[in-house]
């Protein structure tokens, strides 16, 4: 034999009727074999087994190596990710690049005994059972002692798989159905570990939570099994809010009003850092120290503690939200204020999609809605949202004075009677209203229905109430004292009143007071 001379042997190996074939090189000389690299990869640490939720992160390793006795030139590795997980930003080593787009990772030389690590942070986005495969799919010179780049030969050192499983959640009335790969035959489905009867269809409807794989046979005969399992959990959050109007009675420019918020938790599962967002409409202004102005017409508030599931008792809790009128705001403007929850994360810290609303503050994926309920779904109504309403109304009371007799000449010792006409112009009833008549010089009260207080005569019983929109009359009569140069002009004015709710208002063009000299000729009065 020459010193080049090498000879291989081919055993062949039967396991289930699936072929594994094993090329072993032996030197039969005393001269050197063809020097050669060997490429493999491994994924180091693997992929943990499961993640807590969809949205969550995790780093997994790939690792490059080569055990030749040669360098590796244009070399090329590609992930393939699988459409539960993403990307996120990679930063690979060294002078090597990778594209998170196609997953490809050009390496360039791996030289003889060395290795690249790349770490992969991926994204789950949603619940399964995800297999992520990589494979050098390149490089040069092509004579890998054991493999071929590129041949989606899973028994090759040049490939290797992970196994990621995210729980799907499940509500009662809930099902998934569960797909194996096409090409596979002899399916055999169980649920923890036991076969389901009658489950052995390519397809399999589970309704019910727990872990979940497949067997079969590859079109080789081969058998083949579910990379890791399908986990299907119990996890059904469900918050819903209520927003009602807590300030009683009429709602006034620049006045104060208080809506109060009632946040239940429906669902099994326990929430924290439950956040409301409040939509400040036109023509309330937020004044409330417990909650965020956000400047851009919402207002936020986090709950302190943690909203308890659904029956522990400690599942619903209430706050109020303070506003202040504007005090420019028309008549009967009706304010419709909304709120939702816009974030929560249940006791591990995972963010919360709620079953039947999307936690977030869009005001504009919210749909139509029904008021004050929490029992519904879309497309009636996201419960996790609601709206309360306030018509603004006007306080606003006018008076008139007009002499009513004599209509004649008047001398010394007459008596005059004038009536007075009181108006509410508003959108409010007014109660308790009094009014206040300033005698003048030359004249004398003569009203058993009035009282001289040191020249000001008010109503001994003040008018009871007065609708919106209606008026009312009263008489106050004087005697002539004496004759005075000129006309007497005799003042009055409204000087107190209340709403229907018994408060004391402010008018929306005047102050009701008792000095005639404040607003003169205002609330329409007359004089002889």
């Amino acid at each position: 034999m020459s010193d080049s001379m090498t000879t291989k042997y081919t055993k062949a190996r039967q396991f289930y009727n699936c072929v594994f074939v094993l090329l072993v090189s032996m030197v039969l000389s005393t001269g050197w074999a063809t020097a050669k690299s060997d490429l493999s990869l491994s994924f180091s640490p693997a992929p943990p087994q499961s993640v807590p939720w969809p949205g969550e992160s995790f780093t997994f390793s790939l690792t490059i190596n080569n055990g030749g006795d040669t360098d590796a030139s244009n070399v090329e590795v590609t992930n393939f990710l699988p459409v539960g997980l993403v990307y996120e930003t990679v930063t690979p080593p060294g002078t090597t690049t990778f594209n998170t787009g196609t997953g490809v990772w050009n390496i360039g030389t791996v030289p003889a005994g060395g290795s690249y690590t790349i770490d992969l942070p991926v994204t789950v986005t949603a619940g399964g059972s995800w297999q992520t495969i990589a494979e050098v799919t390149a490089h040069t010179p092509d004579d890998d002692t054991d493999s071929n780049p590129n041949n989606n030969n899973s028994a090759e050192d040049d490939y290797a798989t992970a196994c990621v499983s995210a729980p799907l959640p499940w509500c009662q009335g809930d099902s998934y159905q569960l797909a194996a790969p096409v090409g596979l035959n002899n399916f055999q489905w169980f649920l923890d570990g036991a076969p389901i009867n009658g489950a052995m269809q390519g397809t399999y409807v589970a309704n019910a939570p727990g872990e979940y794989t497949v067997t079969a046979k590859d079109a080789n005969g081969c058998d083949w099994e579910l990379c890791c399992p399908v986990k299907i959990i119990p996890y059904c959050p469900d918050v819903a809010l209520k927003k009602v109007l807590a300030t009683s009675g009429n709602i006034y420019p620049g006045q104060n009003v208080t809506f109060t918020i009632t946040v239940t938790n429906q669902g099994d599962v326990s929430m924290s850092n439950l956040e409301i967002t409040d939509y400040i409409p036109t023509g309330l202004t937020l004044n409330d120290p417990d909650w965020t102005n956000n400047g851009d017409g919402t207002a936020s508030y986090v709950l302190p503690n943690t909203l308890g599931y659904a029956g522990s008792g400690a599942d619903q809790t209430t706050v109020d939200i303070t506003f202040t009128v504007s005090s420019s705001i028309s008549a009967q403007t009706i304010i419709t204020n909304f709120a939702e929850v816009s974030g929560a994360v249940d006791s591990l810290g995972h963010v919360i999609d709620d079953v039947d609303s999307d936690l977030d503050d869009d005001p504009n994926n919210d749909g139509p809605y029904v008021d004050d309920e929490i029992n519904e779904k879309p497309p009636i109504d996201e419960d996790d949202h609601d709206p309360a309403e306030i018509t603004i109304d006007i306080f606003d009371l006018a008076l008139s004075k007009v002499l009513s007799s004599p209509l004649g000449n008047i001398y010394p010792g007459d008596n005059v009677t004038f009536t007075l006409n009181v108006y509410n112009q508003g959108t409010a009833d007014a109660q308790n209203i009094q009014i206040t008549d300033y005698i003048p010089s030359g004249l004398a009260l003569n009203d058993v229905d009035w009282t001289d207080n040191a020249g000001l005569a008010t109503l001994n019983t003040p008018i009871a109430s007065l609708a919106a929109g209606q008026s009312t009359a009263v008489d106050i009569t004087f005697t002539v004292t004496a004759v005075v140069a000129g006309p007497i002009r005799n003042w009055a004015e409204i000087s107190s009143a209340d709403d229907s709710e018994g408060n004391a208002v402010a008018d929306i063009d005047s102050t009701p007071n008792d000095d005639n000299f404040s607003e003169p000729r205002r609330n329409r009065r007359f004089s002889r």
